[in-house]
């Protein structure tokens, strides 16, 4: 009986959702008129063909770029001309390249140089295949361990150096023969090659042919070419999130969310139902991007923990926002925030460990190397998933007419949101460990941008800025129970515990130990010492003082503890 009276709840809240995203469907749809809706999707069917076309082909913005006359080359650079030609080509005992000696005559020798020099190596392989060694090598990339204290001398085993030991050697047996073949060959004359290479063929890959590459055009493994296709996943799934944000302000402002309000309809239908059709847009515009690009449709995986946390920020930043002038200014920080904490890692991927908190990272290793990690995925996407559960919970709660209208500014309506969820002293414990994720977020980028500061500032300022940020997030945790409960010490003590467990939750983790070094989390008790000292000054002082005499105040003592702690450790070698 209880089963199936759960099975009817289920039935009518998705019900409820579907008639939501029905609605949302339709008020879309009325905004344009048939005329912009077609054009709206004939550019974007232009769009997607041009991105598959430059994808499938390559982008070639020098087409037909340089003039050349007196031979005809078969590249898409070149286009021959009977006068004033960038490059003359002329057979005088051997071809000869004759320039005008303008700098663009000059890039046309230097391009006709790459494709001869190509086309010679292409005749190499065809007649000798991989055995041309030294010509054609081939690197195999091993994989390092990244360590910040220490280094591993233990890297390369002795199989592993035997086995690459006889790799070479059986490499080396072919380069007799065929360097003598070669040599032996009378056919070829250099005059032979040049005119064989002006009339052939310019666009085998060898390297992706085989694998295998000249000395000279070898270069190190890098995701850094493999970044651009990263934006290609992120950004048009963007514009979708703002054309939700733009609908739900818009529903926000006109009260039409406070007449869905009124209905049976609960308020976590309502959220769900209008996310739901701009979330399965955005997801088939990841799939089809996947498509598009040739790679792994598992990229889904990596993309959607961030999708699902952007809808729920910018779904926050609505209901808190007064106009639209300042949620477009909210988002656009936001926005920037998360985007450069998702990009700023993966530049660095492979040499700092601090790189794999990015999905981006795994997407990239995962397009790379076709292998998926589950460590990795489970690293780099459990924070997404938390911040929107977080955000999400506490929008449903925001998502009241007293808040959403109010005059307010942004700080008291936040303290408001978190009024209505954080009402007695417990809360605060789990209030404090849930806000770890948005902490680790904020203080990674503000590594990321204050360490390119000189050393002598950096540090002063970098242990400033987690103070302000640590203190903010505390204190309105406390201030939000104190507000419902009245009872402040009992709140404070809790929200430095739940603080103080959320630091060594996030220990336990490599990456989040070598980055909680620089916060003093590993050491003992140091840390929950520090929370406790702060709010409770914090406590001591919102009652006679006021909200924002109490957060400077609190700060003033995290800053002066954690640098002084700093000094002495420093001082003691640690």
């Amino acid at each position: 009986m209880m089963m199936s009276l759960e099975i009817q709840k289920l039935s009518a809240s998705m019900t409820g959702i579907l008639k939501i995203s029905a609605i949302e469907l339709k008020k879309s749809r009325k905004k344009y008129s048939k005329v912009s809706f077609l054009a709206i999707i004939l550019i974007s069917l232009i769009s997607i063909s041009l991105l598959y076309f430059a994808v499938s082909s390559g982008i070639k913005s020098d087409s037909y770029l340089y003039e050349v006359s007196g031979v005809q080359i078969d590249d898409y650079r070149f286009v021959t001309v009977e006068k004033n030609p960038d490059i003359y080509v002329a057979y005088r005992n051997g071809y000869k390249a004759i320039v005008t000696g303008s700098d663009k005559s000059l890039a046309a020798a230097d391009e006709l140089r790459k494709i001869i020099r190509q086309n010679h190596e292409i005749e190499l392989y065809q007649k000798f295949g991989t055995e041309a060694f030294p010509v054609f090598v081939k690197a195999e990339f091993l994989e390092r361990e990244v360590k910040l204290q220490h280094l591993n001398n233990s890297r390369f085993s002795i199989p592993q150096i035997e086995r690459k030991a006889s790799e070479i050697q059986s490499i080396e047996s072919g380069v007799s023969k065929s360097d003598k073949s070669y040599r032996n060959d009378k056919s070829d004359n250099p005059a032979k090659i040049i005119s064989e290479s002006l009339k052939g063929s310019f666009d085998l890959p060898i390297k992706q042919k085989s694998g295998y590459t000249t000395p000279s055009d070898f270069n190190p493994q890098s995701l850094l070419g493999k970044m651009f296709l990263a934006f290609f996943f992120i950004i048009p799934s963007y514009f979708t999130i703002q054309l939700f944000s733009a609908s739900f302000l818009e529903d926000k402002t006109l009260r039409r969310l406070d007449v869905l309000l009124s209905t049976p309809l609960k308020p976590v239908e309502i959220y769900l139902g209008k996310m739901l059709p701009y979330l399965a847009f955005s997801v088939f515009l990841i799939l089809s991007t996947s498509l598009i690009l040739n790679e792994s449709l598992l990229a889904l995986l990596f993309i959607l923990p961030f999708i699902l946390f952007a809808f729920s920020l910018q779904t926050y930043i609505v209901l808190l926002s007064r106009s639209y002038k300042e949620m477009t200014f909210l988002i656009m920080v936001s926005s920037f925030i998360i985007t450069a904490y998702l990009f700023i890692p993966a530049i660095f991927s492979g040499t700092i460990p601090v790189s794999k908190i990015s999905p981006i990272t795994n997407m990239l290793s995962l397009f790379e190397t076709g292998r998926f990690d589950l460590n990795g995925y489970i690293l780099s996407t459990s924070q997404f998933y938390i911040l929107f559960a977080i955000l999400s919970f506490t929008s449903l709660k925001t998502m009241n007419p007293e808040v959403m209208h109010s005059s307010a500014g942004i700080e008291r309506k936040i303290l408001a949101s978190l009024q209505r969820w954080i009402k007695r002293p417990v809360d605060c414990l789990l209030a404090s460990i849930l806000a770890i994720p948005f902490v680790f977020i904020v203080e990674f980028m503000l590594i990321s941008v204050i360490f390119s500061m000189p050393p002598q500032y950096s540090i002063p300022v970098f242990i400033l800025a987690i103070s302000l940020v640590e203190e903010l997030f505390k204190t309105s945790i406390v201030y939000s129970a104190y507000k419902n409960s009245g009872k402040i010490i009992l709140s404070s003590f809790l929200t430095a515990l739940g603080f103080f467990v959320g630091e060594k939750i996030l220990t336990v983790i490599e990456i989040g130990r070598n980055y909680m070094n620089f916060l003093l989390a590993g050491y003992l008790l140091l840390p929950l010492v520090l929370h406790v000292i702060s709010l409770l000054v914090f406590a001591l002082l919102v009652e006679r003082k006021g909200y924002g005499f109490a957060f400077g105040f609190a700060v003033v003592i995290h800053f002066i503890y954690d640098y002084g702690i700093l000094l002495i450790l420093g001082g003691a070698g640690l």
